[in-house]
């Protein structure tokens, strides 16, 4: 804010309405960041409590999976990993939601 202010400093006085403007500004964004649903942007379905690495990992593959409809190798492209490492991985995922 100070940067931007002496950037804009044309006259013999620092002018406060520089430090308005920025502060209005941001404001603003915060304002429009409240109005967003975190659940409809966010690439998990979670938006104040981080998952596990377990379960990061979990929704990673659904979410591959599912942009890749169904296609193994085009998610496991998606995913940087080998097919057979994706295969695995959908073995344990099934295993846990079974138990």
């Amino acid at each position: 804010m100070i940067y931007n202010a002496l950037g804009n400093y044309q006259s013999g006085t620092l002018s406060l309405d520089v430090f308005k403007y920025y502060i209005e500004k941001q404001q603003s964004a915060y304002t429009c960041l409240e109005n967003i649903n975190m659940d409809e942007i966010a690439p998990f379905p979670f938006a104040r409590e981080l998952p596990t690495i377990k379960k990061a990992t979990e929704y990673l593959v659904l979410e591959a999976m599912k942009r890749a409809s169904g296609n193994q190798t085009v998610a496991a492209k998606m995913l940087g990993i080998s097919q057979p490492a994706l295969s695995n991985r959908l073995k344990k995922i099934s295993i846990l939601q079974k138990s």
